[in-house]
């Protein structure tokens, strides 16, 4: 009686938790949920269900749901890996081109169209780098010299204060995600004193605005 009560127990269980795969087919994270639920099961019922004749073929079909479905979400983390590699690979690309363009016409004057998409690209790159540390996004960024583009972009006193700030903070975030790597760069470039210039002369505009 007690293990006829515990299969019901399993039964129901289960029932709950297929039908919850189901509603949860537009929700990754529900799925995932539901998916490690059903594999607890499986695990703790294990001996209930293959010993019973009658339960042998939901036993298999379990398995092989769950095998089916570690294997697509395995192949849905490489996919996303991948789609963020080569996103982060056209971002990066992206802003260098853009910033090599703007060193070709070095000595004219930054058209405010230019800049507005500079700093819109400046911050795309700003928000991946604060998602954390990706070897792969570090080998990309070295390899593309991104720091000393954006370190030109601090010095130069053609682009507006807006831009070079942002550059500043890009710089930032670029320490944050490779202390290791990065901070040597701003010691040795000439970010620090472009960052004393600008506060200098941020100064006297904020008290005349008193």
């Amino acid at each position: 009686m007690e293990t006829h009560q515990q299969l019901l127990k399993i039964l129901e269980a289960l029932n709950r938790v297929s039908r919850g795969l189901r509603r949860s087919q537009d929700s990754p994270d529900s799925d995932l949920s539901a998916i490690k639920a059903l594999d607890e099961l499986r695990t703790a019922s294990g001996l209930i269900l293959s010993g019973d004749p009658l339960l042998v073929s939901l036993s298999q079909h379990l398995s092989s749901w769950l095998i089916r479905s570690h294997e697509v979400s395995r192949l849905a983390a490489e996919i996303e890996s991948e789609l963020d590699a080569l996103i982060d690979r056209e971002n990066v690309s992206n802003l260098t081109k853009k910033l090599a363009g703007m060193r070709c016409n070095a000595e004219a004057s930054v058209v405010s169209s230019e800049e507005d998409q500079l700093f819109d690209q400046m911050s795309v790159l700003q928000e991946r780098l604060s998602r954390g540390f990706d070897i792969n996004l570090q080998d990309l960024l070295l390899k593309s010299g991104i720091f000393t583009e954006l370190e030109w972009v601090l010095c130069n006193p053609l682009f507006s204060e807006r831009v070079r700030e942002k550059a500043a903070i890009s710089m930032k975030e670029l320490v944050l995600f490779n202390k290791d790597v990065f901070v040597g760069s701003v010691l040795i470039g000439g970010s620090v004193k472009a960052l004393i210039s600008m506060g200098s002369f941020c100064v006297p505009c904020k008290s005349s605005h008193r």
